[in-house]
């Protein structure tokens, strides 16, 4: 909520909606996580973002069973690895977690881990698609994800395609 009101005279309210996620007010896009020790809010304006997802989750490998569902050999250990002391395996986690609440915002469409295809960078970006068409055209995300005091935080987001102004309003020649 302070997140929200931030920009704005007047505090709002932050109702849940039907799939327990935040409401957010008119013309605000955001998104919420927590983990033990942890809690954070995002928000932005319609006019810079398109919808954004964040997460939290502590630094630590996947148990063996959970590394099977949550992505592929390709995405579990990425080429160049992202660093001595990463568990890439977490940051996949969570970055299919931020980018299906973001995905889920704007599209109310659910994904599973298998529906996303995430490719994680070493300069703590990523880049996610479907795995294979579905019913909603699928755009590409594009997130940042870092590990920091025992957490891995991402965050994933569809900017507003911006319009240079030269291409907006060319300018003409005029007579001399």
């Amino acid at each position: 909520r302070a997140a929200a009101d931030a920009p704005g005279p007047s505090p709002v309210a932050i109702p849940k909606g039907r799939g327990g996620d935040p409401v957010w007010p008119r013309g605000v896009v955001g998104s919420l996580t927590h983990c033990a020790g942890y809690r954070a809010a995002v928000v932005a304006g319609i006019d810079a973002l398109r919808t954004i997802g964040i997460d939290a989750e502590p630094h630590a490998p996947l148990p063996p069973e959970a590394r099977d569902i949550v992505g592929l050999a390709g995405e579990l250990d990425p080429h160049p690895p992202l660093g001595p002391d990463v568990h890439a395996d977490c940051v996949l986690f969570s970055a299919k977690e931020s980018v299906g609440k973001a995905h889920f915002a704007r599209y109310r469409e659910w994904l599973g881990f298998a529906d996303l295809h995430v490719t994680l960078h070493p300069d703590g970006a990523f880049t996610a698609r479907r795995s294979a068409p579905g019913p909603i055209p699928f755009p590409a995300y594009r997130g940042g994800w870092c590990v920091t005091e025992g957490l891995v935080l991402t965050c994933a987001w569809l900017a507003v395609p911006r319009i240079p102004s030269a291409v907006a309003r060319p300018s003409v020649p005029r007579p001399a």
